[in-house]
């Protein structure tokens, strides 16, 4: 009886191990996740990222391209901040590297950028933007009335205004 040659047969074995390995490395879940943390002190401020409002802090968020972002920060009685966030690619995400990073390697790679504000209570003697408005207006209108009576002054009309306590007539 002829015995088939082992040889042969170990070497299918190993070259379909090999494939079924190439395979599987291939169609494995390769992937990089990149992460956006944004946190502020103190905590719950609103984040508004590229101009759409997103959360409130501590936020965190995947992303999937890098690049410059803007950064608003707002919370009742602090400063509001605006900022640029600087997101370089490292340097496995470079072409052609990400490449290899991105789809062929079984690696589950992580690049964090991680941004922390310490925001700045707000001057309560400052007010708002509306009472400086509303101040704004009073002064205009006051000047605006010492000006009326200036010029009916010159014009000879008599002066209306009561006297102030203590001046006589």
């Amino acid at each position: 009886m002829i015995q088939p040659c082992r040889s042969s047969r170990a070497s299918s074995r190993s070259a379909l191990q090999a494939l079924l390995w190439a395979a599987a490395l291939l169609l494995a879940p390769a992937c990089v996740t990149r992460t956006l943390s944004v946190t502020s002190a103190p905590a719950g401020a609103r984040v508004t990222i590229d101009g759409t409002s997103v959360g409130t802090t501590p936020y965190e968020q995947v992303f999937e391209s890098y690049g410059e972002r803007s950064l608003d920060l707002e919370l009742a009685g602090y400063v509001s901040r605006h900022e640029l966030l600087p997101m370089p690619a490292p340097w496995w995400q470079v072409f052609p590297l990400d490449f290899v990073t991105d789809l062929l390697l079984p690696l589950g790679l992580h690049d964090d950028h991680s941004f922390h504000y310490v925001l700045v209570p707000r001057d309560p003697e400052a007010g708002t933007w509306e009472q400086a408005r509303q101040a704004y207006a009073r002064e205009q209108a006051a000047l605006a009335e010492t000006r009326r009576a200036a010029a009916e002054h010159e014009a000879g009309k008599p002066d209306t205004t009561p006297p102030a306590a203590g001046d006589e007539p």
